[in-house]
């Protein structure tokens, strides 16, 4: 009976001992379920965002440019000249001027600080028969104060870049509308606009002149 009794006692105790680690890993489990349970709450922060539609579709806002810039007021001058013909190297583009838009805006490239961009918009067609890369177009811009300005090609916007120099010599059957951009120091008006095919052997060159009307 003493031996039966020491045995029972411990079984007792290792039955005590296993039921303490039971109830102690159990304890651990239900912390960490609870704990994975509960959503995580960031701390509250308050932001407030602007957003204006006529900048995110600036195509329902003419006062916008295509590339989200605003837009300054612009006076736009009707030319009136009669159509001109230009020759040179076995190449004909009739021109006609049809308005100059003063300021024009461009999508990423800006003008010299303390000038404007302005566009002189224009419609060609090349005929004859010519080797396009032994023919070359003149274009420059005269202003009431002297000054002589050459043509700056813009990329995008209003006045896209493309049109001048290659599309002018370009044959087409149809009249190609395009525009010729320049660079215009502030407080210097645009007067005339002279346009121009040489040639590339011979040197031989055409040029034509039109009048821009003051603004009004």
């Amino acid at each position: 009976m003493p031996d039966l009794s020491r045995h029972t006692r411990k079984g007792l105790v290792a039955a005590l001992l296993a039921a303490s680690a039971l109830s102690a890993c159990g304890g651990d489990d239900k912390k960490a379920t609870t704990a994975a349970s509960q959503p995580t709450t960031p701390a509250s922060t308050a932001t407030t965002e602007t957003v204006d539609p006529v900048t995110t579709n600036p195509a329902e806002k003419p006062s916008l440019t295509p590339g989200g810039k605003k837009r300054p007021p612009t006076t736009v001058t009707k030319v009136t000249d009669p159509p001109r013909s230009l020759k040179a190297g076995g190449l004909k583009v009739q021109v006609e001027i049809d308005k100059v838009i003063d300021p024009v805006l461009a999508d990423v490239d800006e003008a010299e600080k303390g000038g404007r961009f302005v566009g002189v918009y224009l419609s060609t067609r090349a005929s004859g028969t010519y080797e396009p890369s032994k023919v070359a177009s003149i274009a420059s811009l005269k202003t009431d104060d002297g000054k002589t300005i050459y043509v700056r090609v813009i990329s995008g916007g209003d006045c896209e870049g493309s049109f001048f120099p290659s599309a002018f010599l370009l044959k087409s059957e149809k009249p190609r509308l395009g525009c010729i951009g320049f660079d215009v120091p502030n407080g210097s008006t645009p007067t005339q606009i002279e346009l121009g095919v040489r040639s590339t052997v011979s040197g031989k060159f055409e040029t034509a002149k039109w009048a821009l009307p003051a603004p009004k």
